[in-house]
């Protein structure tokens, strides 16, 4: 089952423990403004009656788009046509925070955000299930447009862009939204730092029960382009594998990935009987042919996936192919017991992992590299060539429901 809900992720409406895997994306720290209503109260006293404190706008004083209505009046509070609030409330009386995930006044408040609505996810997901988590980073800015001259800002309290009585012309995205403008200076971090924000977020969660089991590398062959001249371009983001237990349900044959190996590397040198022994050769003309690997590997950390288009109004969206693998490893094919939940498991077969060589190895008898070698000279025996496959011979339940 696909759940389709709103974006809250505070109030999912599932009972505990009835997910077997999620995947999500939330909105990253300080990067867009999402159109609609995204504000929502995080913490303080959920049974106060808030008051809250003032807002701050960004002003079109100097947006031609409503050039009929004077600069003078678009500076006032209750001006017409003025953008929505883009800044924060707190309240008065229980310290609770008003205003759109993502664009917090700190980032520990994101972090401290991120945390909570996951102990949601934790709540609901099963003991043997899996959360997979997409993040992005950001870059302490500099104030941005008029961001010193915020509340806990370098220049707060003073005139802003003393001369002029304007603030700065807002950038706007395609869908006429603003883009946010950093609130200001990070605690900690100089301007233009990366953030590091995955990471921060990661392990606060893994401080806070998660188990942090996997960093994968989101590479984007076709990244946004970036006009920036001190830094290489940022074509990468990170999915985070979370779980609940150090045992889980994981299906790695579901999204094994062909095992491709180059041709000028040791794999591919050639393997010959001198003397009744099998031996590896290296750069030596000796009787037998080259080994040439075939068949699938674990899914390695760096996933290769370009970025996809998408029709509706959104501009964050992350491609099918990125979820894709998440869903398979996270989820049975075969599906689960209807009584308890439990995933059926795959019975796979291992085909290559016997042999009935009659020759001796060099190498010594406990070793892996004995093995293989003594399965490789079994296999050209037979005039083969020898290959390890999993393959999938059926699947079986992992509860006693079928018994």
């Amino acid at each position: 089952m696909l759940l389709l809900a709103q974006a809250n992720a505070f109030q999912i409406p599932l009972p505990p423990k009835s997910v077997h895997m999620g995947v999500s994306s939330p909105p990253y720290y300080s990067l867009r403004k999402y159109s609609g209503e995204q504000e929502f109260i995080f913490g303080g006293d959920k049974d106060c009656v808030h008051e809250w404190g003032k807002e701050s706008f960004q002003r079109r004083s100097n947006d031609n788009q409503y050039a009929e209505t004077s600069s003078k009046q678009l500076t006032n509070v209750g001006a017409n046509k003025r953008d929505d609030p883009i800044n924060h409330a707190f309240c008065h009386k229980c310290n609770a925070w008003r205003g759109a995930y993502g664009l917090e006044p700190t980032l520990q408040m994101y972090i401290d955000h991120t945390v909570e609505w996951c102990r949601e996810v934790h709540r609901v997901l099963r003991d043997d299930g899996t959360f997979w988590l997409n993040l992005g980073d950001s870059y302490a800015g500099s104030g941005g447009a008029g961001g010193d001259y915020n509340e806990g800002g370098l220049k707060a309290g003073q005139p802003r862009y003393p001369g002029t009585g304007k603030t700065m012309r807002p950038s706007y995205r395609r869908d006429k939204e603003p883009v946010p403008r950093q609130q200001g200076r990070v605690a900690g971090l100089k301007p233009k730092d990366l953030m590091g924000v995955p990471w921060r977020v990661a392990l606060a969660l893994q401080a806070d029960g998660w188990y942090l089991r996997s960093d994968i590398i989101w590479h984007k062959p076709n990244p946004m382009p970036e006009s920036v001249t001190d830094r290489p371009t940022k074509a990468h983001e990170y999915v985070f594998l979370l779980t609940k237990s150090k045992t889980y349900y994981y299906d790695a044959d579901a999204i094994r990935e062909e095992q491709t190996t180059p041709l000028d590397t040791k794999a591919h040198q050639t393997f010959g009987a001198a003397g009744g022994k099998a031996e590896i050769a290296y750069g030596k003309k000796v009787s037998g042919e080259k080994w040439k690997p075939s068949g699938y590997r674990n899914k390695r950390t760096v996933w290769t996936i370009a970025t996809a288009p998408y029709k509706g109004a959104h501009f964050a969206t992350y491609p099918p192919a990125l979820v894709e693998p998440c869903i398979k490893a996270g989820t049975s094919e075969r599906g689960v017991c209807p009584e308890c939940g439990e995933p059926w498991e795959r019975v796979t077969q291992k085909i290559g992992a016997s042999h009935e060589g009659k020759i001796d190895s060099q190498y010594k008898k406990s070793s892996n590299a004995n093995r293989i070698t003594l399965l490789r000279q079994a296999a050209r025996e037979q005039g083969n060539e020898y290959e390890l496959v999993s393959t999938t011979i059926g699947w079986r339940p992992a509860c006693e429901h079928y018994n």
